[in-house]
């Protein structure tokens, strides 16, 4: 039945609204976006979805299902071909490069940039304005402050804590001795 509701975006969002996405009017969603359920999804005002992008709701691993909800805010944009799973939650002017990976309960922070093909595990939180860059793993349940970086290619070990304005690379990776401002780093 998807299929003529695909051509044009007003059909589109006419047909998420009737399987009850809250989609607003002015969001863009590709035809070829994939929504495992679309009553569990909220996309606002002006936000993008590139072709090939897929939003899974329910996740089933080690003999447990899990359903939820993935919120998207305004003015996002989420790369082609980028995955998210149950739980997410991107704040408002957040973007999300193609190929990325947002596993279960991912938050990420107003204005916050994810790189291309980079890999966020469960549970990661991503502080507003904060880097990460492409191809970078970050591990469960990390905290990252608001206005960090983590390089490209840089892998942070699982529940590590990234400081407020602080830098990280390197395989595993460890912090700068300066700040995103290129200042010595309080060592306390």
């Amino acid at each position: 039945m998807r299929w003529p509701f695909s051509f044009l975006d007003t059909t589109r969002f006419l047909y998420l609204r009737a399987q009850r996405a809250r989609v607003a009017v002015d969001a863009s969603i590709h035809a070829s976006v994939r929504i495992a359920e679309p009553c569990l999804l909220s996309v606002e005002s002006g936000a993008q979805l590139e072709p090939g992008v897929i939003i899974e709701n329910a996740l089933h691993a080690t003999g447990r299902v899990r359903i939820d909800a993935v919120f998207i805010g305004a003015g996002c944009l989420i790369g082609a071909h980028a995955m998210l799973m149950p739980g997410v939650s991107l704040g408002h002017e957040a973007r999300v490069s193609p190929g990325s990976y947002l596993g279960p309960d991912v938050s990420i922070g107003v204005g916050a940039k994810i790189g291309e093909r980079a890999i966020l595990a469960a549970a990661v939180d991503v502080g507003s304005h904060a880097r990460i860059g492409a191809g970078a793993v970050i591990g469960e349940g990390v905290v990252i402050g608001e206005h960090a970086r983590v390089a490209a290619g840089a892998v942070i070990p699982p529940k590590s804590q990234i400081r407020e304005g602080e830098v990280w690379q390197g395989v595993p990776a460890r912090p700068m001795n300066r700040d995103v401002r290129g200042r010595p780093r309080d060592s306390s």
